[in-house]
């Protein structure tokens, strides 16, 4: 579905598709976007191992790697060494990691700190390969086609608009119970979303878990 086309159908289902209209295109388009980074960020199903940043050419003696901003989770890593590198948490590994076999094993993950850091550290080139969890790619507009939702879920976003649009302090719209009704919705939806997400990975593959 194009982002105009949800915009359209919401108006129509919010009476608002007369113009001059209450709220305006740039508004919902903004909350939209708002919405599929929240979408994207409380159901964890936007699943991504083809984006330019979950794969990286390691030289010999890289150990730390950036992570992209839009990323929320890694759910695997490999090499062509390596089918399945462990995860661990920050702190986990030694301070110095020094090479045992130079093909990297365990790759410590630092969400917060954008980083990833390998051990042992590579002593040839590899290219190493994420599964990650992430965030819309990039902002949309009103021609773009809505990604990474399915059509089942697109009513999300519809209660997601409606929660921002009926918030805004207009005495013509302004409507806290209508809004409040939207964001319920929304998370309720969202919570479903995941549990669908985790029930999807747990029968492919298994969710990889971080070692303390």
């Amino acid at each position: 579905m194009l982002v105009a086309e949800l915009i359209r159908d919401w108006r129509e289902d919010e009476k608002d598709d007369k113009k001059p209209y209450f709220w305006s295109d740039r508004q919902l388009l903004r909350w939209l976007n708002e919405g599929m980074r929240r979408y994207a960020s409380e159901t964890r199903s936007i699943v991504d191992s083809s984006s330019r940043f979950t794969q990286f050419e390691l030289e010999p003696d890289m150990d730390r790697l950036p992570l992209d901003d839009r990323v929320l989770e890694i759910l695997q890593a490999s090499t062509r060494a390596t089918p399945r590198l462990e995860l661990v948490k920050p702190g986990a590994l030694p301070l110095q990691a020094r090479p045992v076999s130079g093909h990297p094993r365990q790759l410590e993950v630092d969400i917060d700190a954008r980083q990833i850091r390998l051990h042992p550290v590579p002593m040839q080139r590899e290219v190493l390969q994420l599964l990650v969890v992430r965030l819309p790619l990039c902002p949309l507009d009103l021609g773009s086609e809505i990604p990474d939702v399915p059509d089942l879920d697109l009513q999300l976003l519809h209660h997601y608009l409606n929660f921002k649009a009926y918030a805004v302090q207009d005495a013509e719209t302004i409507n806290p119970q209508k809004s409040g009704l939207g964001e319920a919705r929304f998370i309720a939806g969202c919570a479903e979303v995941m549990q669908r997400a985790q029930a999807r990975r747990r029968a492919n593959a298994g969710r990889v878990r971080y070692r303390d």
